[in-house]
């Protein structure tokens, strides 16, 4: 059953039942079908490709999020000694956490404030930590401005803590000011969601920033979606597999969190961002 879904997500053949039967599906189906993908996938940071204006777009509402955040609990945030900031599914690039410091920047706290990447996925991390992936283009796209500090990012991202772990079995982590999952619990079926929002809340210090965007299709749209993805190779040639995912609407994402108050969540044509302070 389960290796028919998997056919049918990378023949755009998908049933309304079987796309509704997705959040159930078990933990390993999800975990070996992305890494797949992400093992043959060159890059998501390229702009020619298919997800990277949803990608900018995204991120770009996540980050609005952290300057509300940083607007409301400035004179809080000024006299910490150190801002530890966490990104649980980070990716090659890190593209959630550049788009998150540009917001620190602005408020003159991207000097005092260390980095923490985690993700399942070794290499991503290390490239990452490299910086061997386009940094120019998403300062450029993301609209960082002329007057961001990109040698102090650069030197932020070469000093990052990496983490190769499991968000769904977190380690022993320091509690952290902001918490970021930029487009990774749909990676997820639905019990391991309910997980991952519990260890984000885990790790929080209190009163610290929760940030989360994820993908959000019913089933035209993602029929139209898999579609578009049946185009993509690498640059071996070799046709890139589409991962299992699974949607949920933002308000049953949110209910998930129950030791932090929603302060803002908002609902896009292919995705939403919501934000929690933590009690």
């Amino acid at each position: 059953m389960q290796k028919e879904i998997i056919e049918k997500l990378n023949n755009a053949t998908l049933s309304e039942k079987e796309f509704k039967s997705l959040p159930y599906l078990d933990r390993k189906t999800y975990k070996e079908t992305a890494q797949k993908r992400f093992s043959s996938l060159d890059t998501h940071l390229d702009k020619k490709h298919i997800d990277w204006k949803v990608r900018i777009r995204a991120n770009n509402d996540l980050a609005l999020c952290l300057r509300d955040y940083i607007n409301k609990n400035l004179k809080y945030l000024s006299v910490l000694k150190e801002i530890k900031i966490i990104e649980l599914g980070s990716s090659l690039g890190a593209i959630t956490t550049l788009f998150a410091l540009r917001e620190l920047d602005k408020f003159n706290l991207l000097n005092k404030t260390r980095i923490w990447l985690l993700d399942m996925y070794k290499e991503g991390l290390i490239e990452t930590k490299k910086i061997d992936f386009n940094l120019g283009l998403i300062i450029k796209e993301g609209r960082f401005g002329k007057e961001f500090d990109t040698r102090l990012l650069r030197k932020k991202l070469k000093s990052a803590n990496l983490i190769k772990a499991d968000i769904l079995k977190l380690p022993k982590l320091p509690q952290f000011d902001i918490i970021l999952s930029g487009f990774t619990h749909h990676h997820l079926n639905l019990k391991d969601k309910m997980i991952a929002c519990k260890g984000m809340e885990n790790i929080a210090k209190r009163n610290s920033f929760i940030g989360v965007g994820d993908l959000f299709f019913n089933y035209k749209r993602f029929i139209t979606w898999l579609k578009k993805h049946k185009s993509e190779y690498n640059k071996k040639g070799e046709r890139i597999p589409y991962a299992v995912e699974s949607f949920i609407p933002v308000t049953k994402h949110t209910s998930f969190f129950r030791k932090s108050n929603i302060v803002f969540k908002s609902l896009k044509n292919s995705y939403y961002v919501f934000y929690l302070k933590k009690n």
